[in-house]
């Protein structure tokens, strides 16, 4: 009230500090805006001068040249005092509702734990004391109604109840107030109780997400946050706003820069979301051919990409659409594709896996022998593939063919290789059962290739079974 009476705009100055701060944030040079001008155009207005006789104004200008980061790390520890002071002048002044809307800006903007739990903690102890203040209205409303007697009883009721309901005004911020009966004053003033309360409920359960806001603020590429931000909303069962959460985490996070997870959690989050808790297939199917078609986010690691591909073949299968699931499989390993994390997929063991698994299920056996064919041409094959696709043609009765992925297979993996002696071993015991002592001179020219290259210490097993 004396700031007002004396014409000192005490929001203006601090709105012009705190919009300075964030001006200088979005990366302004130079001093201007930077919420100086208040004081310098009070100073200049009285031709204030500095020590060497120039204006104050230009002394400011030339200093504030500096760098704008350094303006935001002075200020940067008071931001939360400044908001929690405005939004108490509004208080002391009776304005309740401009007071909610400071704390509420000052949670939408700051940046810093301890800054928000500073406002945090004086707007719950602003409602606190909002409930506090009602309660006792109310005890003195019916301490006055049974003592009220006669005619000036009621008279001396009457003012009571108008100088409450100017109170009450106050309180809740209205501008007007209508005369009713004692009853009705009674449920009113209940109802405004309820109404204080709940909002200190809904305050109190929203700081979860308020506080989450305030670590995506500090850095938006966060990936734990976001999955963090989703959960608390399903957890207040917002299944709506989780998805959204996470759709607005897609054009946040940037590949390059993300911290504490992968991206191709965040798809995967959205699409189990939309899938299990919306009930919306069509929408998580629409997903995955946004990311996994259209390219439309940039990935930097091939890997999660092939993550989000084999989903969507996922999503298939659970739907049941076998045709549709084995398409998708072979697109993402066909290697047909522009972005650099897209021409990566078709070196994913992931989507191969996937793959020779429904080729071997759903595929016929000439898709199956081109997969794993196209598979060792693109040496992307490993020991356990080879010996699946010789099992494979083993069970198909292509025992000839079965011998020649033995052999192309040898050639990927050499000795000393692990996965060299483990196919050779494979190699000779196959051949061996097939033919029964039959073909002896290749048997023992398989033998003798063996043991030309096999490492010492691996060669007794070899020699006994020879």
């Amino acid at each position: 009230r004396e700031a007002r009476v004396a014409g000192v705009d005490f929001d203006g100055i601090v709105r012009a500090v705190l919009k300075g701060q964030d001006v200088g944030n979005a990366g302004s040079t130079g001093g201007e805006g930077l919420g100086f001008e208040v004081f310098d155009n009070t100073s200049a207005a009285f031709g204030a001068t500095d020590d060497d006789g120039q204006p104050i104004q230009s002394t400011r200008s030339k200093r504030e040249k500096s760098t704008p980061q350094a303006l935001t790390h002075r200020l940067g520890e008071m931001e939360g005092t400044l908001w929690t002071r405005l939004a108490e002048y509004h208080v002391r002044a009776g304005d309740f509702e401009l007071a909610r809307s400071v704390y509420e800006e000052a949670l939408d903007g700051i940046t810093r734990v301890r800054d928000f739990s500073l406002v945090f903690d004086a707007y719950v102890k602003f409602e606190e004391g909002v409930i506090e203040a009602l309660m006792e209205l109310m005890e003195e409303d019916e301490e006055e109604e049974e003592e009220g007697n006669g005619e000036g009883a009621k008279d001396s009721d009457e003012k009571g109840l108008e100088a409450d309901n100017e109170d009450l005004d106050i309180l809740l911020g209205d501008n007007a107030h209508n005369t009713v009966s004692n009853d009705e004053d009674a449920a009113d003033s209940s109802a405004d109780v309820e109404l204080a309360i709940s909002r200190a409920e809904h305050l109190t359960s929203r700081r979860p997400l308020l506080l989450n806001r305030v670590l995506l603020r500090q850095n938006p590429h966060n990936i734990g946050e976001w999955i963090r931000r989703s959960q608390l909303y399903l957890g207040l069962g917002e299944a709506d706003m989780a998805a959204s959460a996470l759709e607005e985490s897609l054009k946040a996070v940037d590949a390059r820069k993300c911290v504490n997870g992968s991206p191709s959690t965040l798809v995967l989050t959205l699409v189990d979301t939309l899938e299990h808790k919306q009930k919306n297939v069509a929408e998580a199917r629409n997903v995955l051919e946004r990311i996994c078609s259209k390219d439309e986010y940039d990935f930097a690691d091939s890997e999660d990409l092939a993550q989000c591909h084999a989903a969507w073949v996922e999503l298939e299968l659970r739907q049941e659409n076998w045709d549709m699931a084995l398409n998708l499989a072979r697109r993402a390993t066909s290697g047909k594709k522009v972005s650099k994390a897209a021409r990566g997929l078709s070196r994913s063991l992931r989507l191969w896996n996937l793959l020779f698994d429904l080729e071997e299920s759903l595929g016929t056996v000439q898709t199956t022998k081109d997969a794993y064919d196209r598979a060792l041409e693109l040496k992307v094959a490993t020991p356990s593939h080879v010996l699946n696709y010789a099992s494979f043609l083993k069970d198909k009765k292509y025992f000839e063919e079965s011998f020649a992925a033995y052999e192309r297979g040898l050639g990927l993996f050499p000795f000393p290789h692990a996965g060299g002696i483990l196919l050779w071993k494979n190699y000779l015991t196959e051949f061996l059962e097939r033919y029964a002592g039959s073909k002896t001179p290749r048997a023992r020219e398989l033998f003798d290739r063996c043991l030309a290259e096999c490492p010492p210490e691996e060669s007794p097993e070899f020699y006994l079974l020879y």
